[in-house]
């Protein structure tokens, strides 16, 4: 059992090197275990840890810097360059806006408007196969529209 008091709010940085600057928010203490949510860029993830992994410091009782779990950190640790805020967490079927909903249809409408064209040229283009490859590498790439592939397939 760790030797402070965890409690909701808390925000602990990761000890180990490799883990950069990730850092956790404690949300709720139960038991032997915290409910966190990761802090920073990213998708947000929640998840529980085992209270033991949660530190009052970077060091241990003999002095050796922890190389596993978290260490709290202090309002006054919390540099402005690293952002503390939850990180934002992905659209499901159930919090997604009518506007996000009409961007990834959008999106789904173009790409088979694309694989549709290239099908087509890669089948039956005018101009001859090495040439309509190119064309549609780059039409799936999205550097050309549709209807500039096929101009550009029967030499317009």
């Amino acid at each position: 059992m760790t030797g402070h008091r965890v409690t909701a709010g808390q925000v602990y940085e990761a000890c180990h090197p490799g883990d950069g600057r990730r850092r956790i928010r404690v949300l709720a203490v139960t038991g032997n275990r915290a409910a966190v949510e990761t802090l920073g860029t990213g998708p947000a993830r929640r998840r529980d840890v085992l209270l033991r992994t949660l530190h009052p410091a970077a060091t241990t009782a003999t002095g050796r810097v922890r190389r596993t779990g978290y260490r709290l950190l202090e309002p006054a640790e919390r540099s402005p360059e690293v952002n503390d805020q939850p990180a934002p967490s992905r659209p499901t079927a159930s919090t997604i806006t009518d506007p996000e909903l009409d961007r990834l249809w959008n999106r789904v409408d173009d790409a088979e408007a694309r694989l549709a064209t290239a099908a087509g040229l890669l089948a039956s283009g005018k101009s001859d196969l090495h040439e309509r490859i190119q064309i549609v590498h780059r039409l799936c790439a999205g550097e050309i529209t549709p209807q500039e592939a096929q101009d550009e397939d029967r030499g317009e």
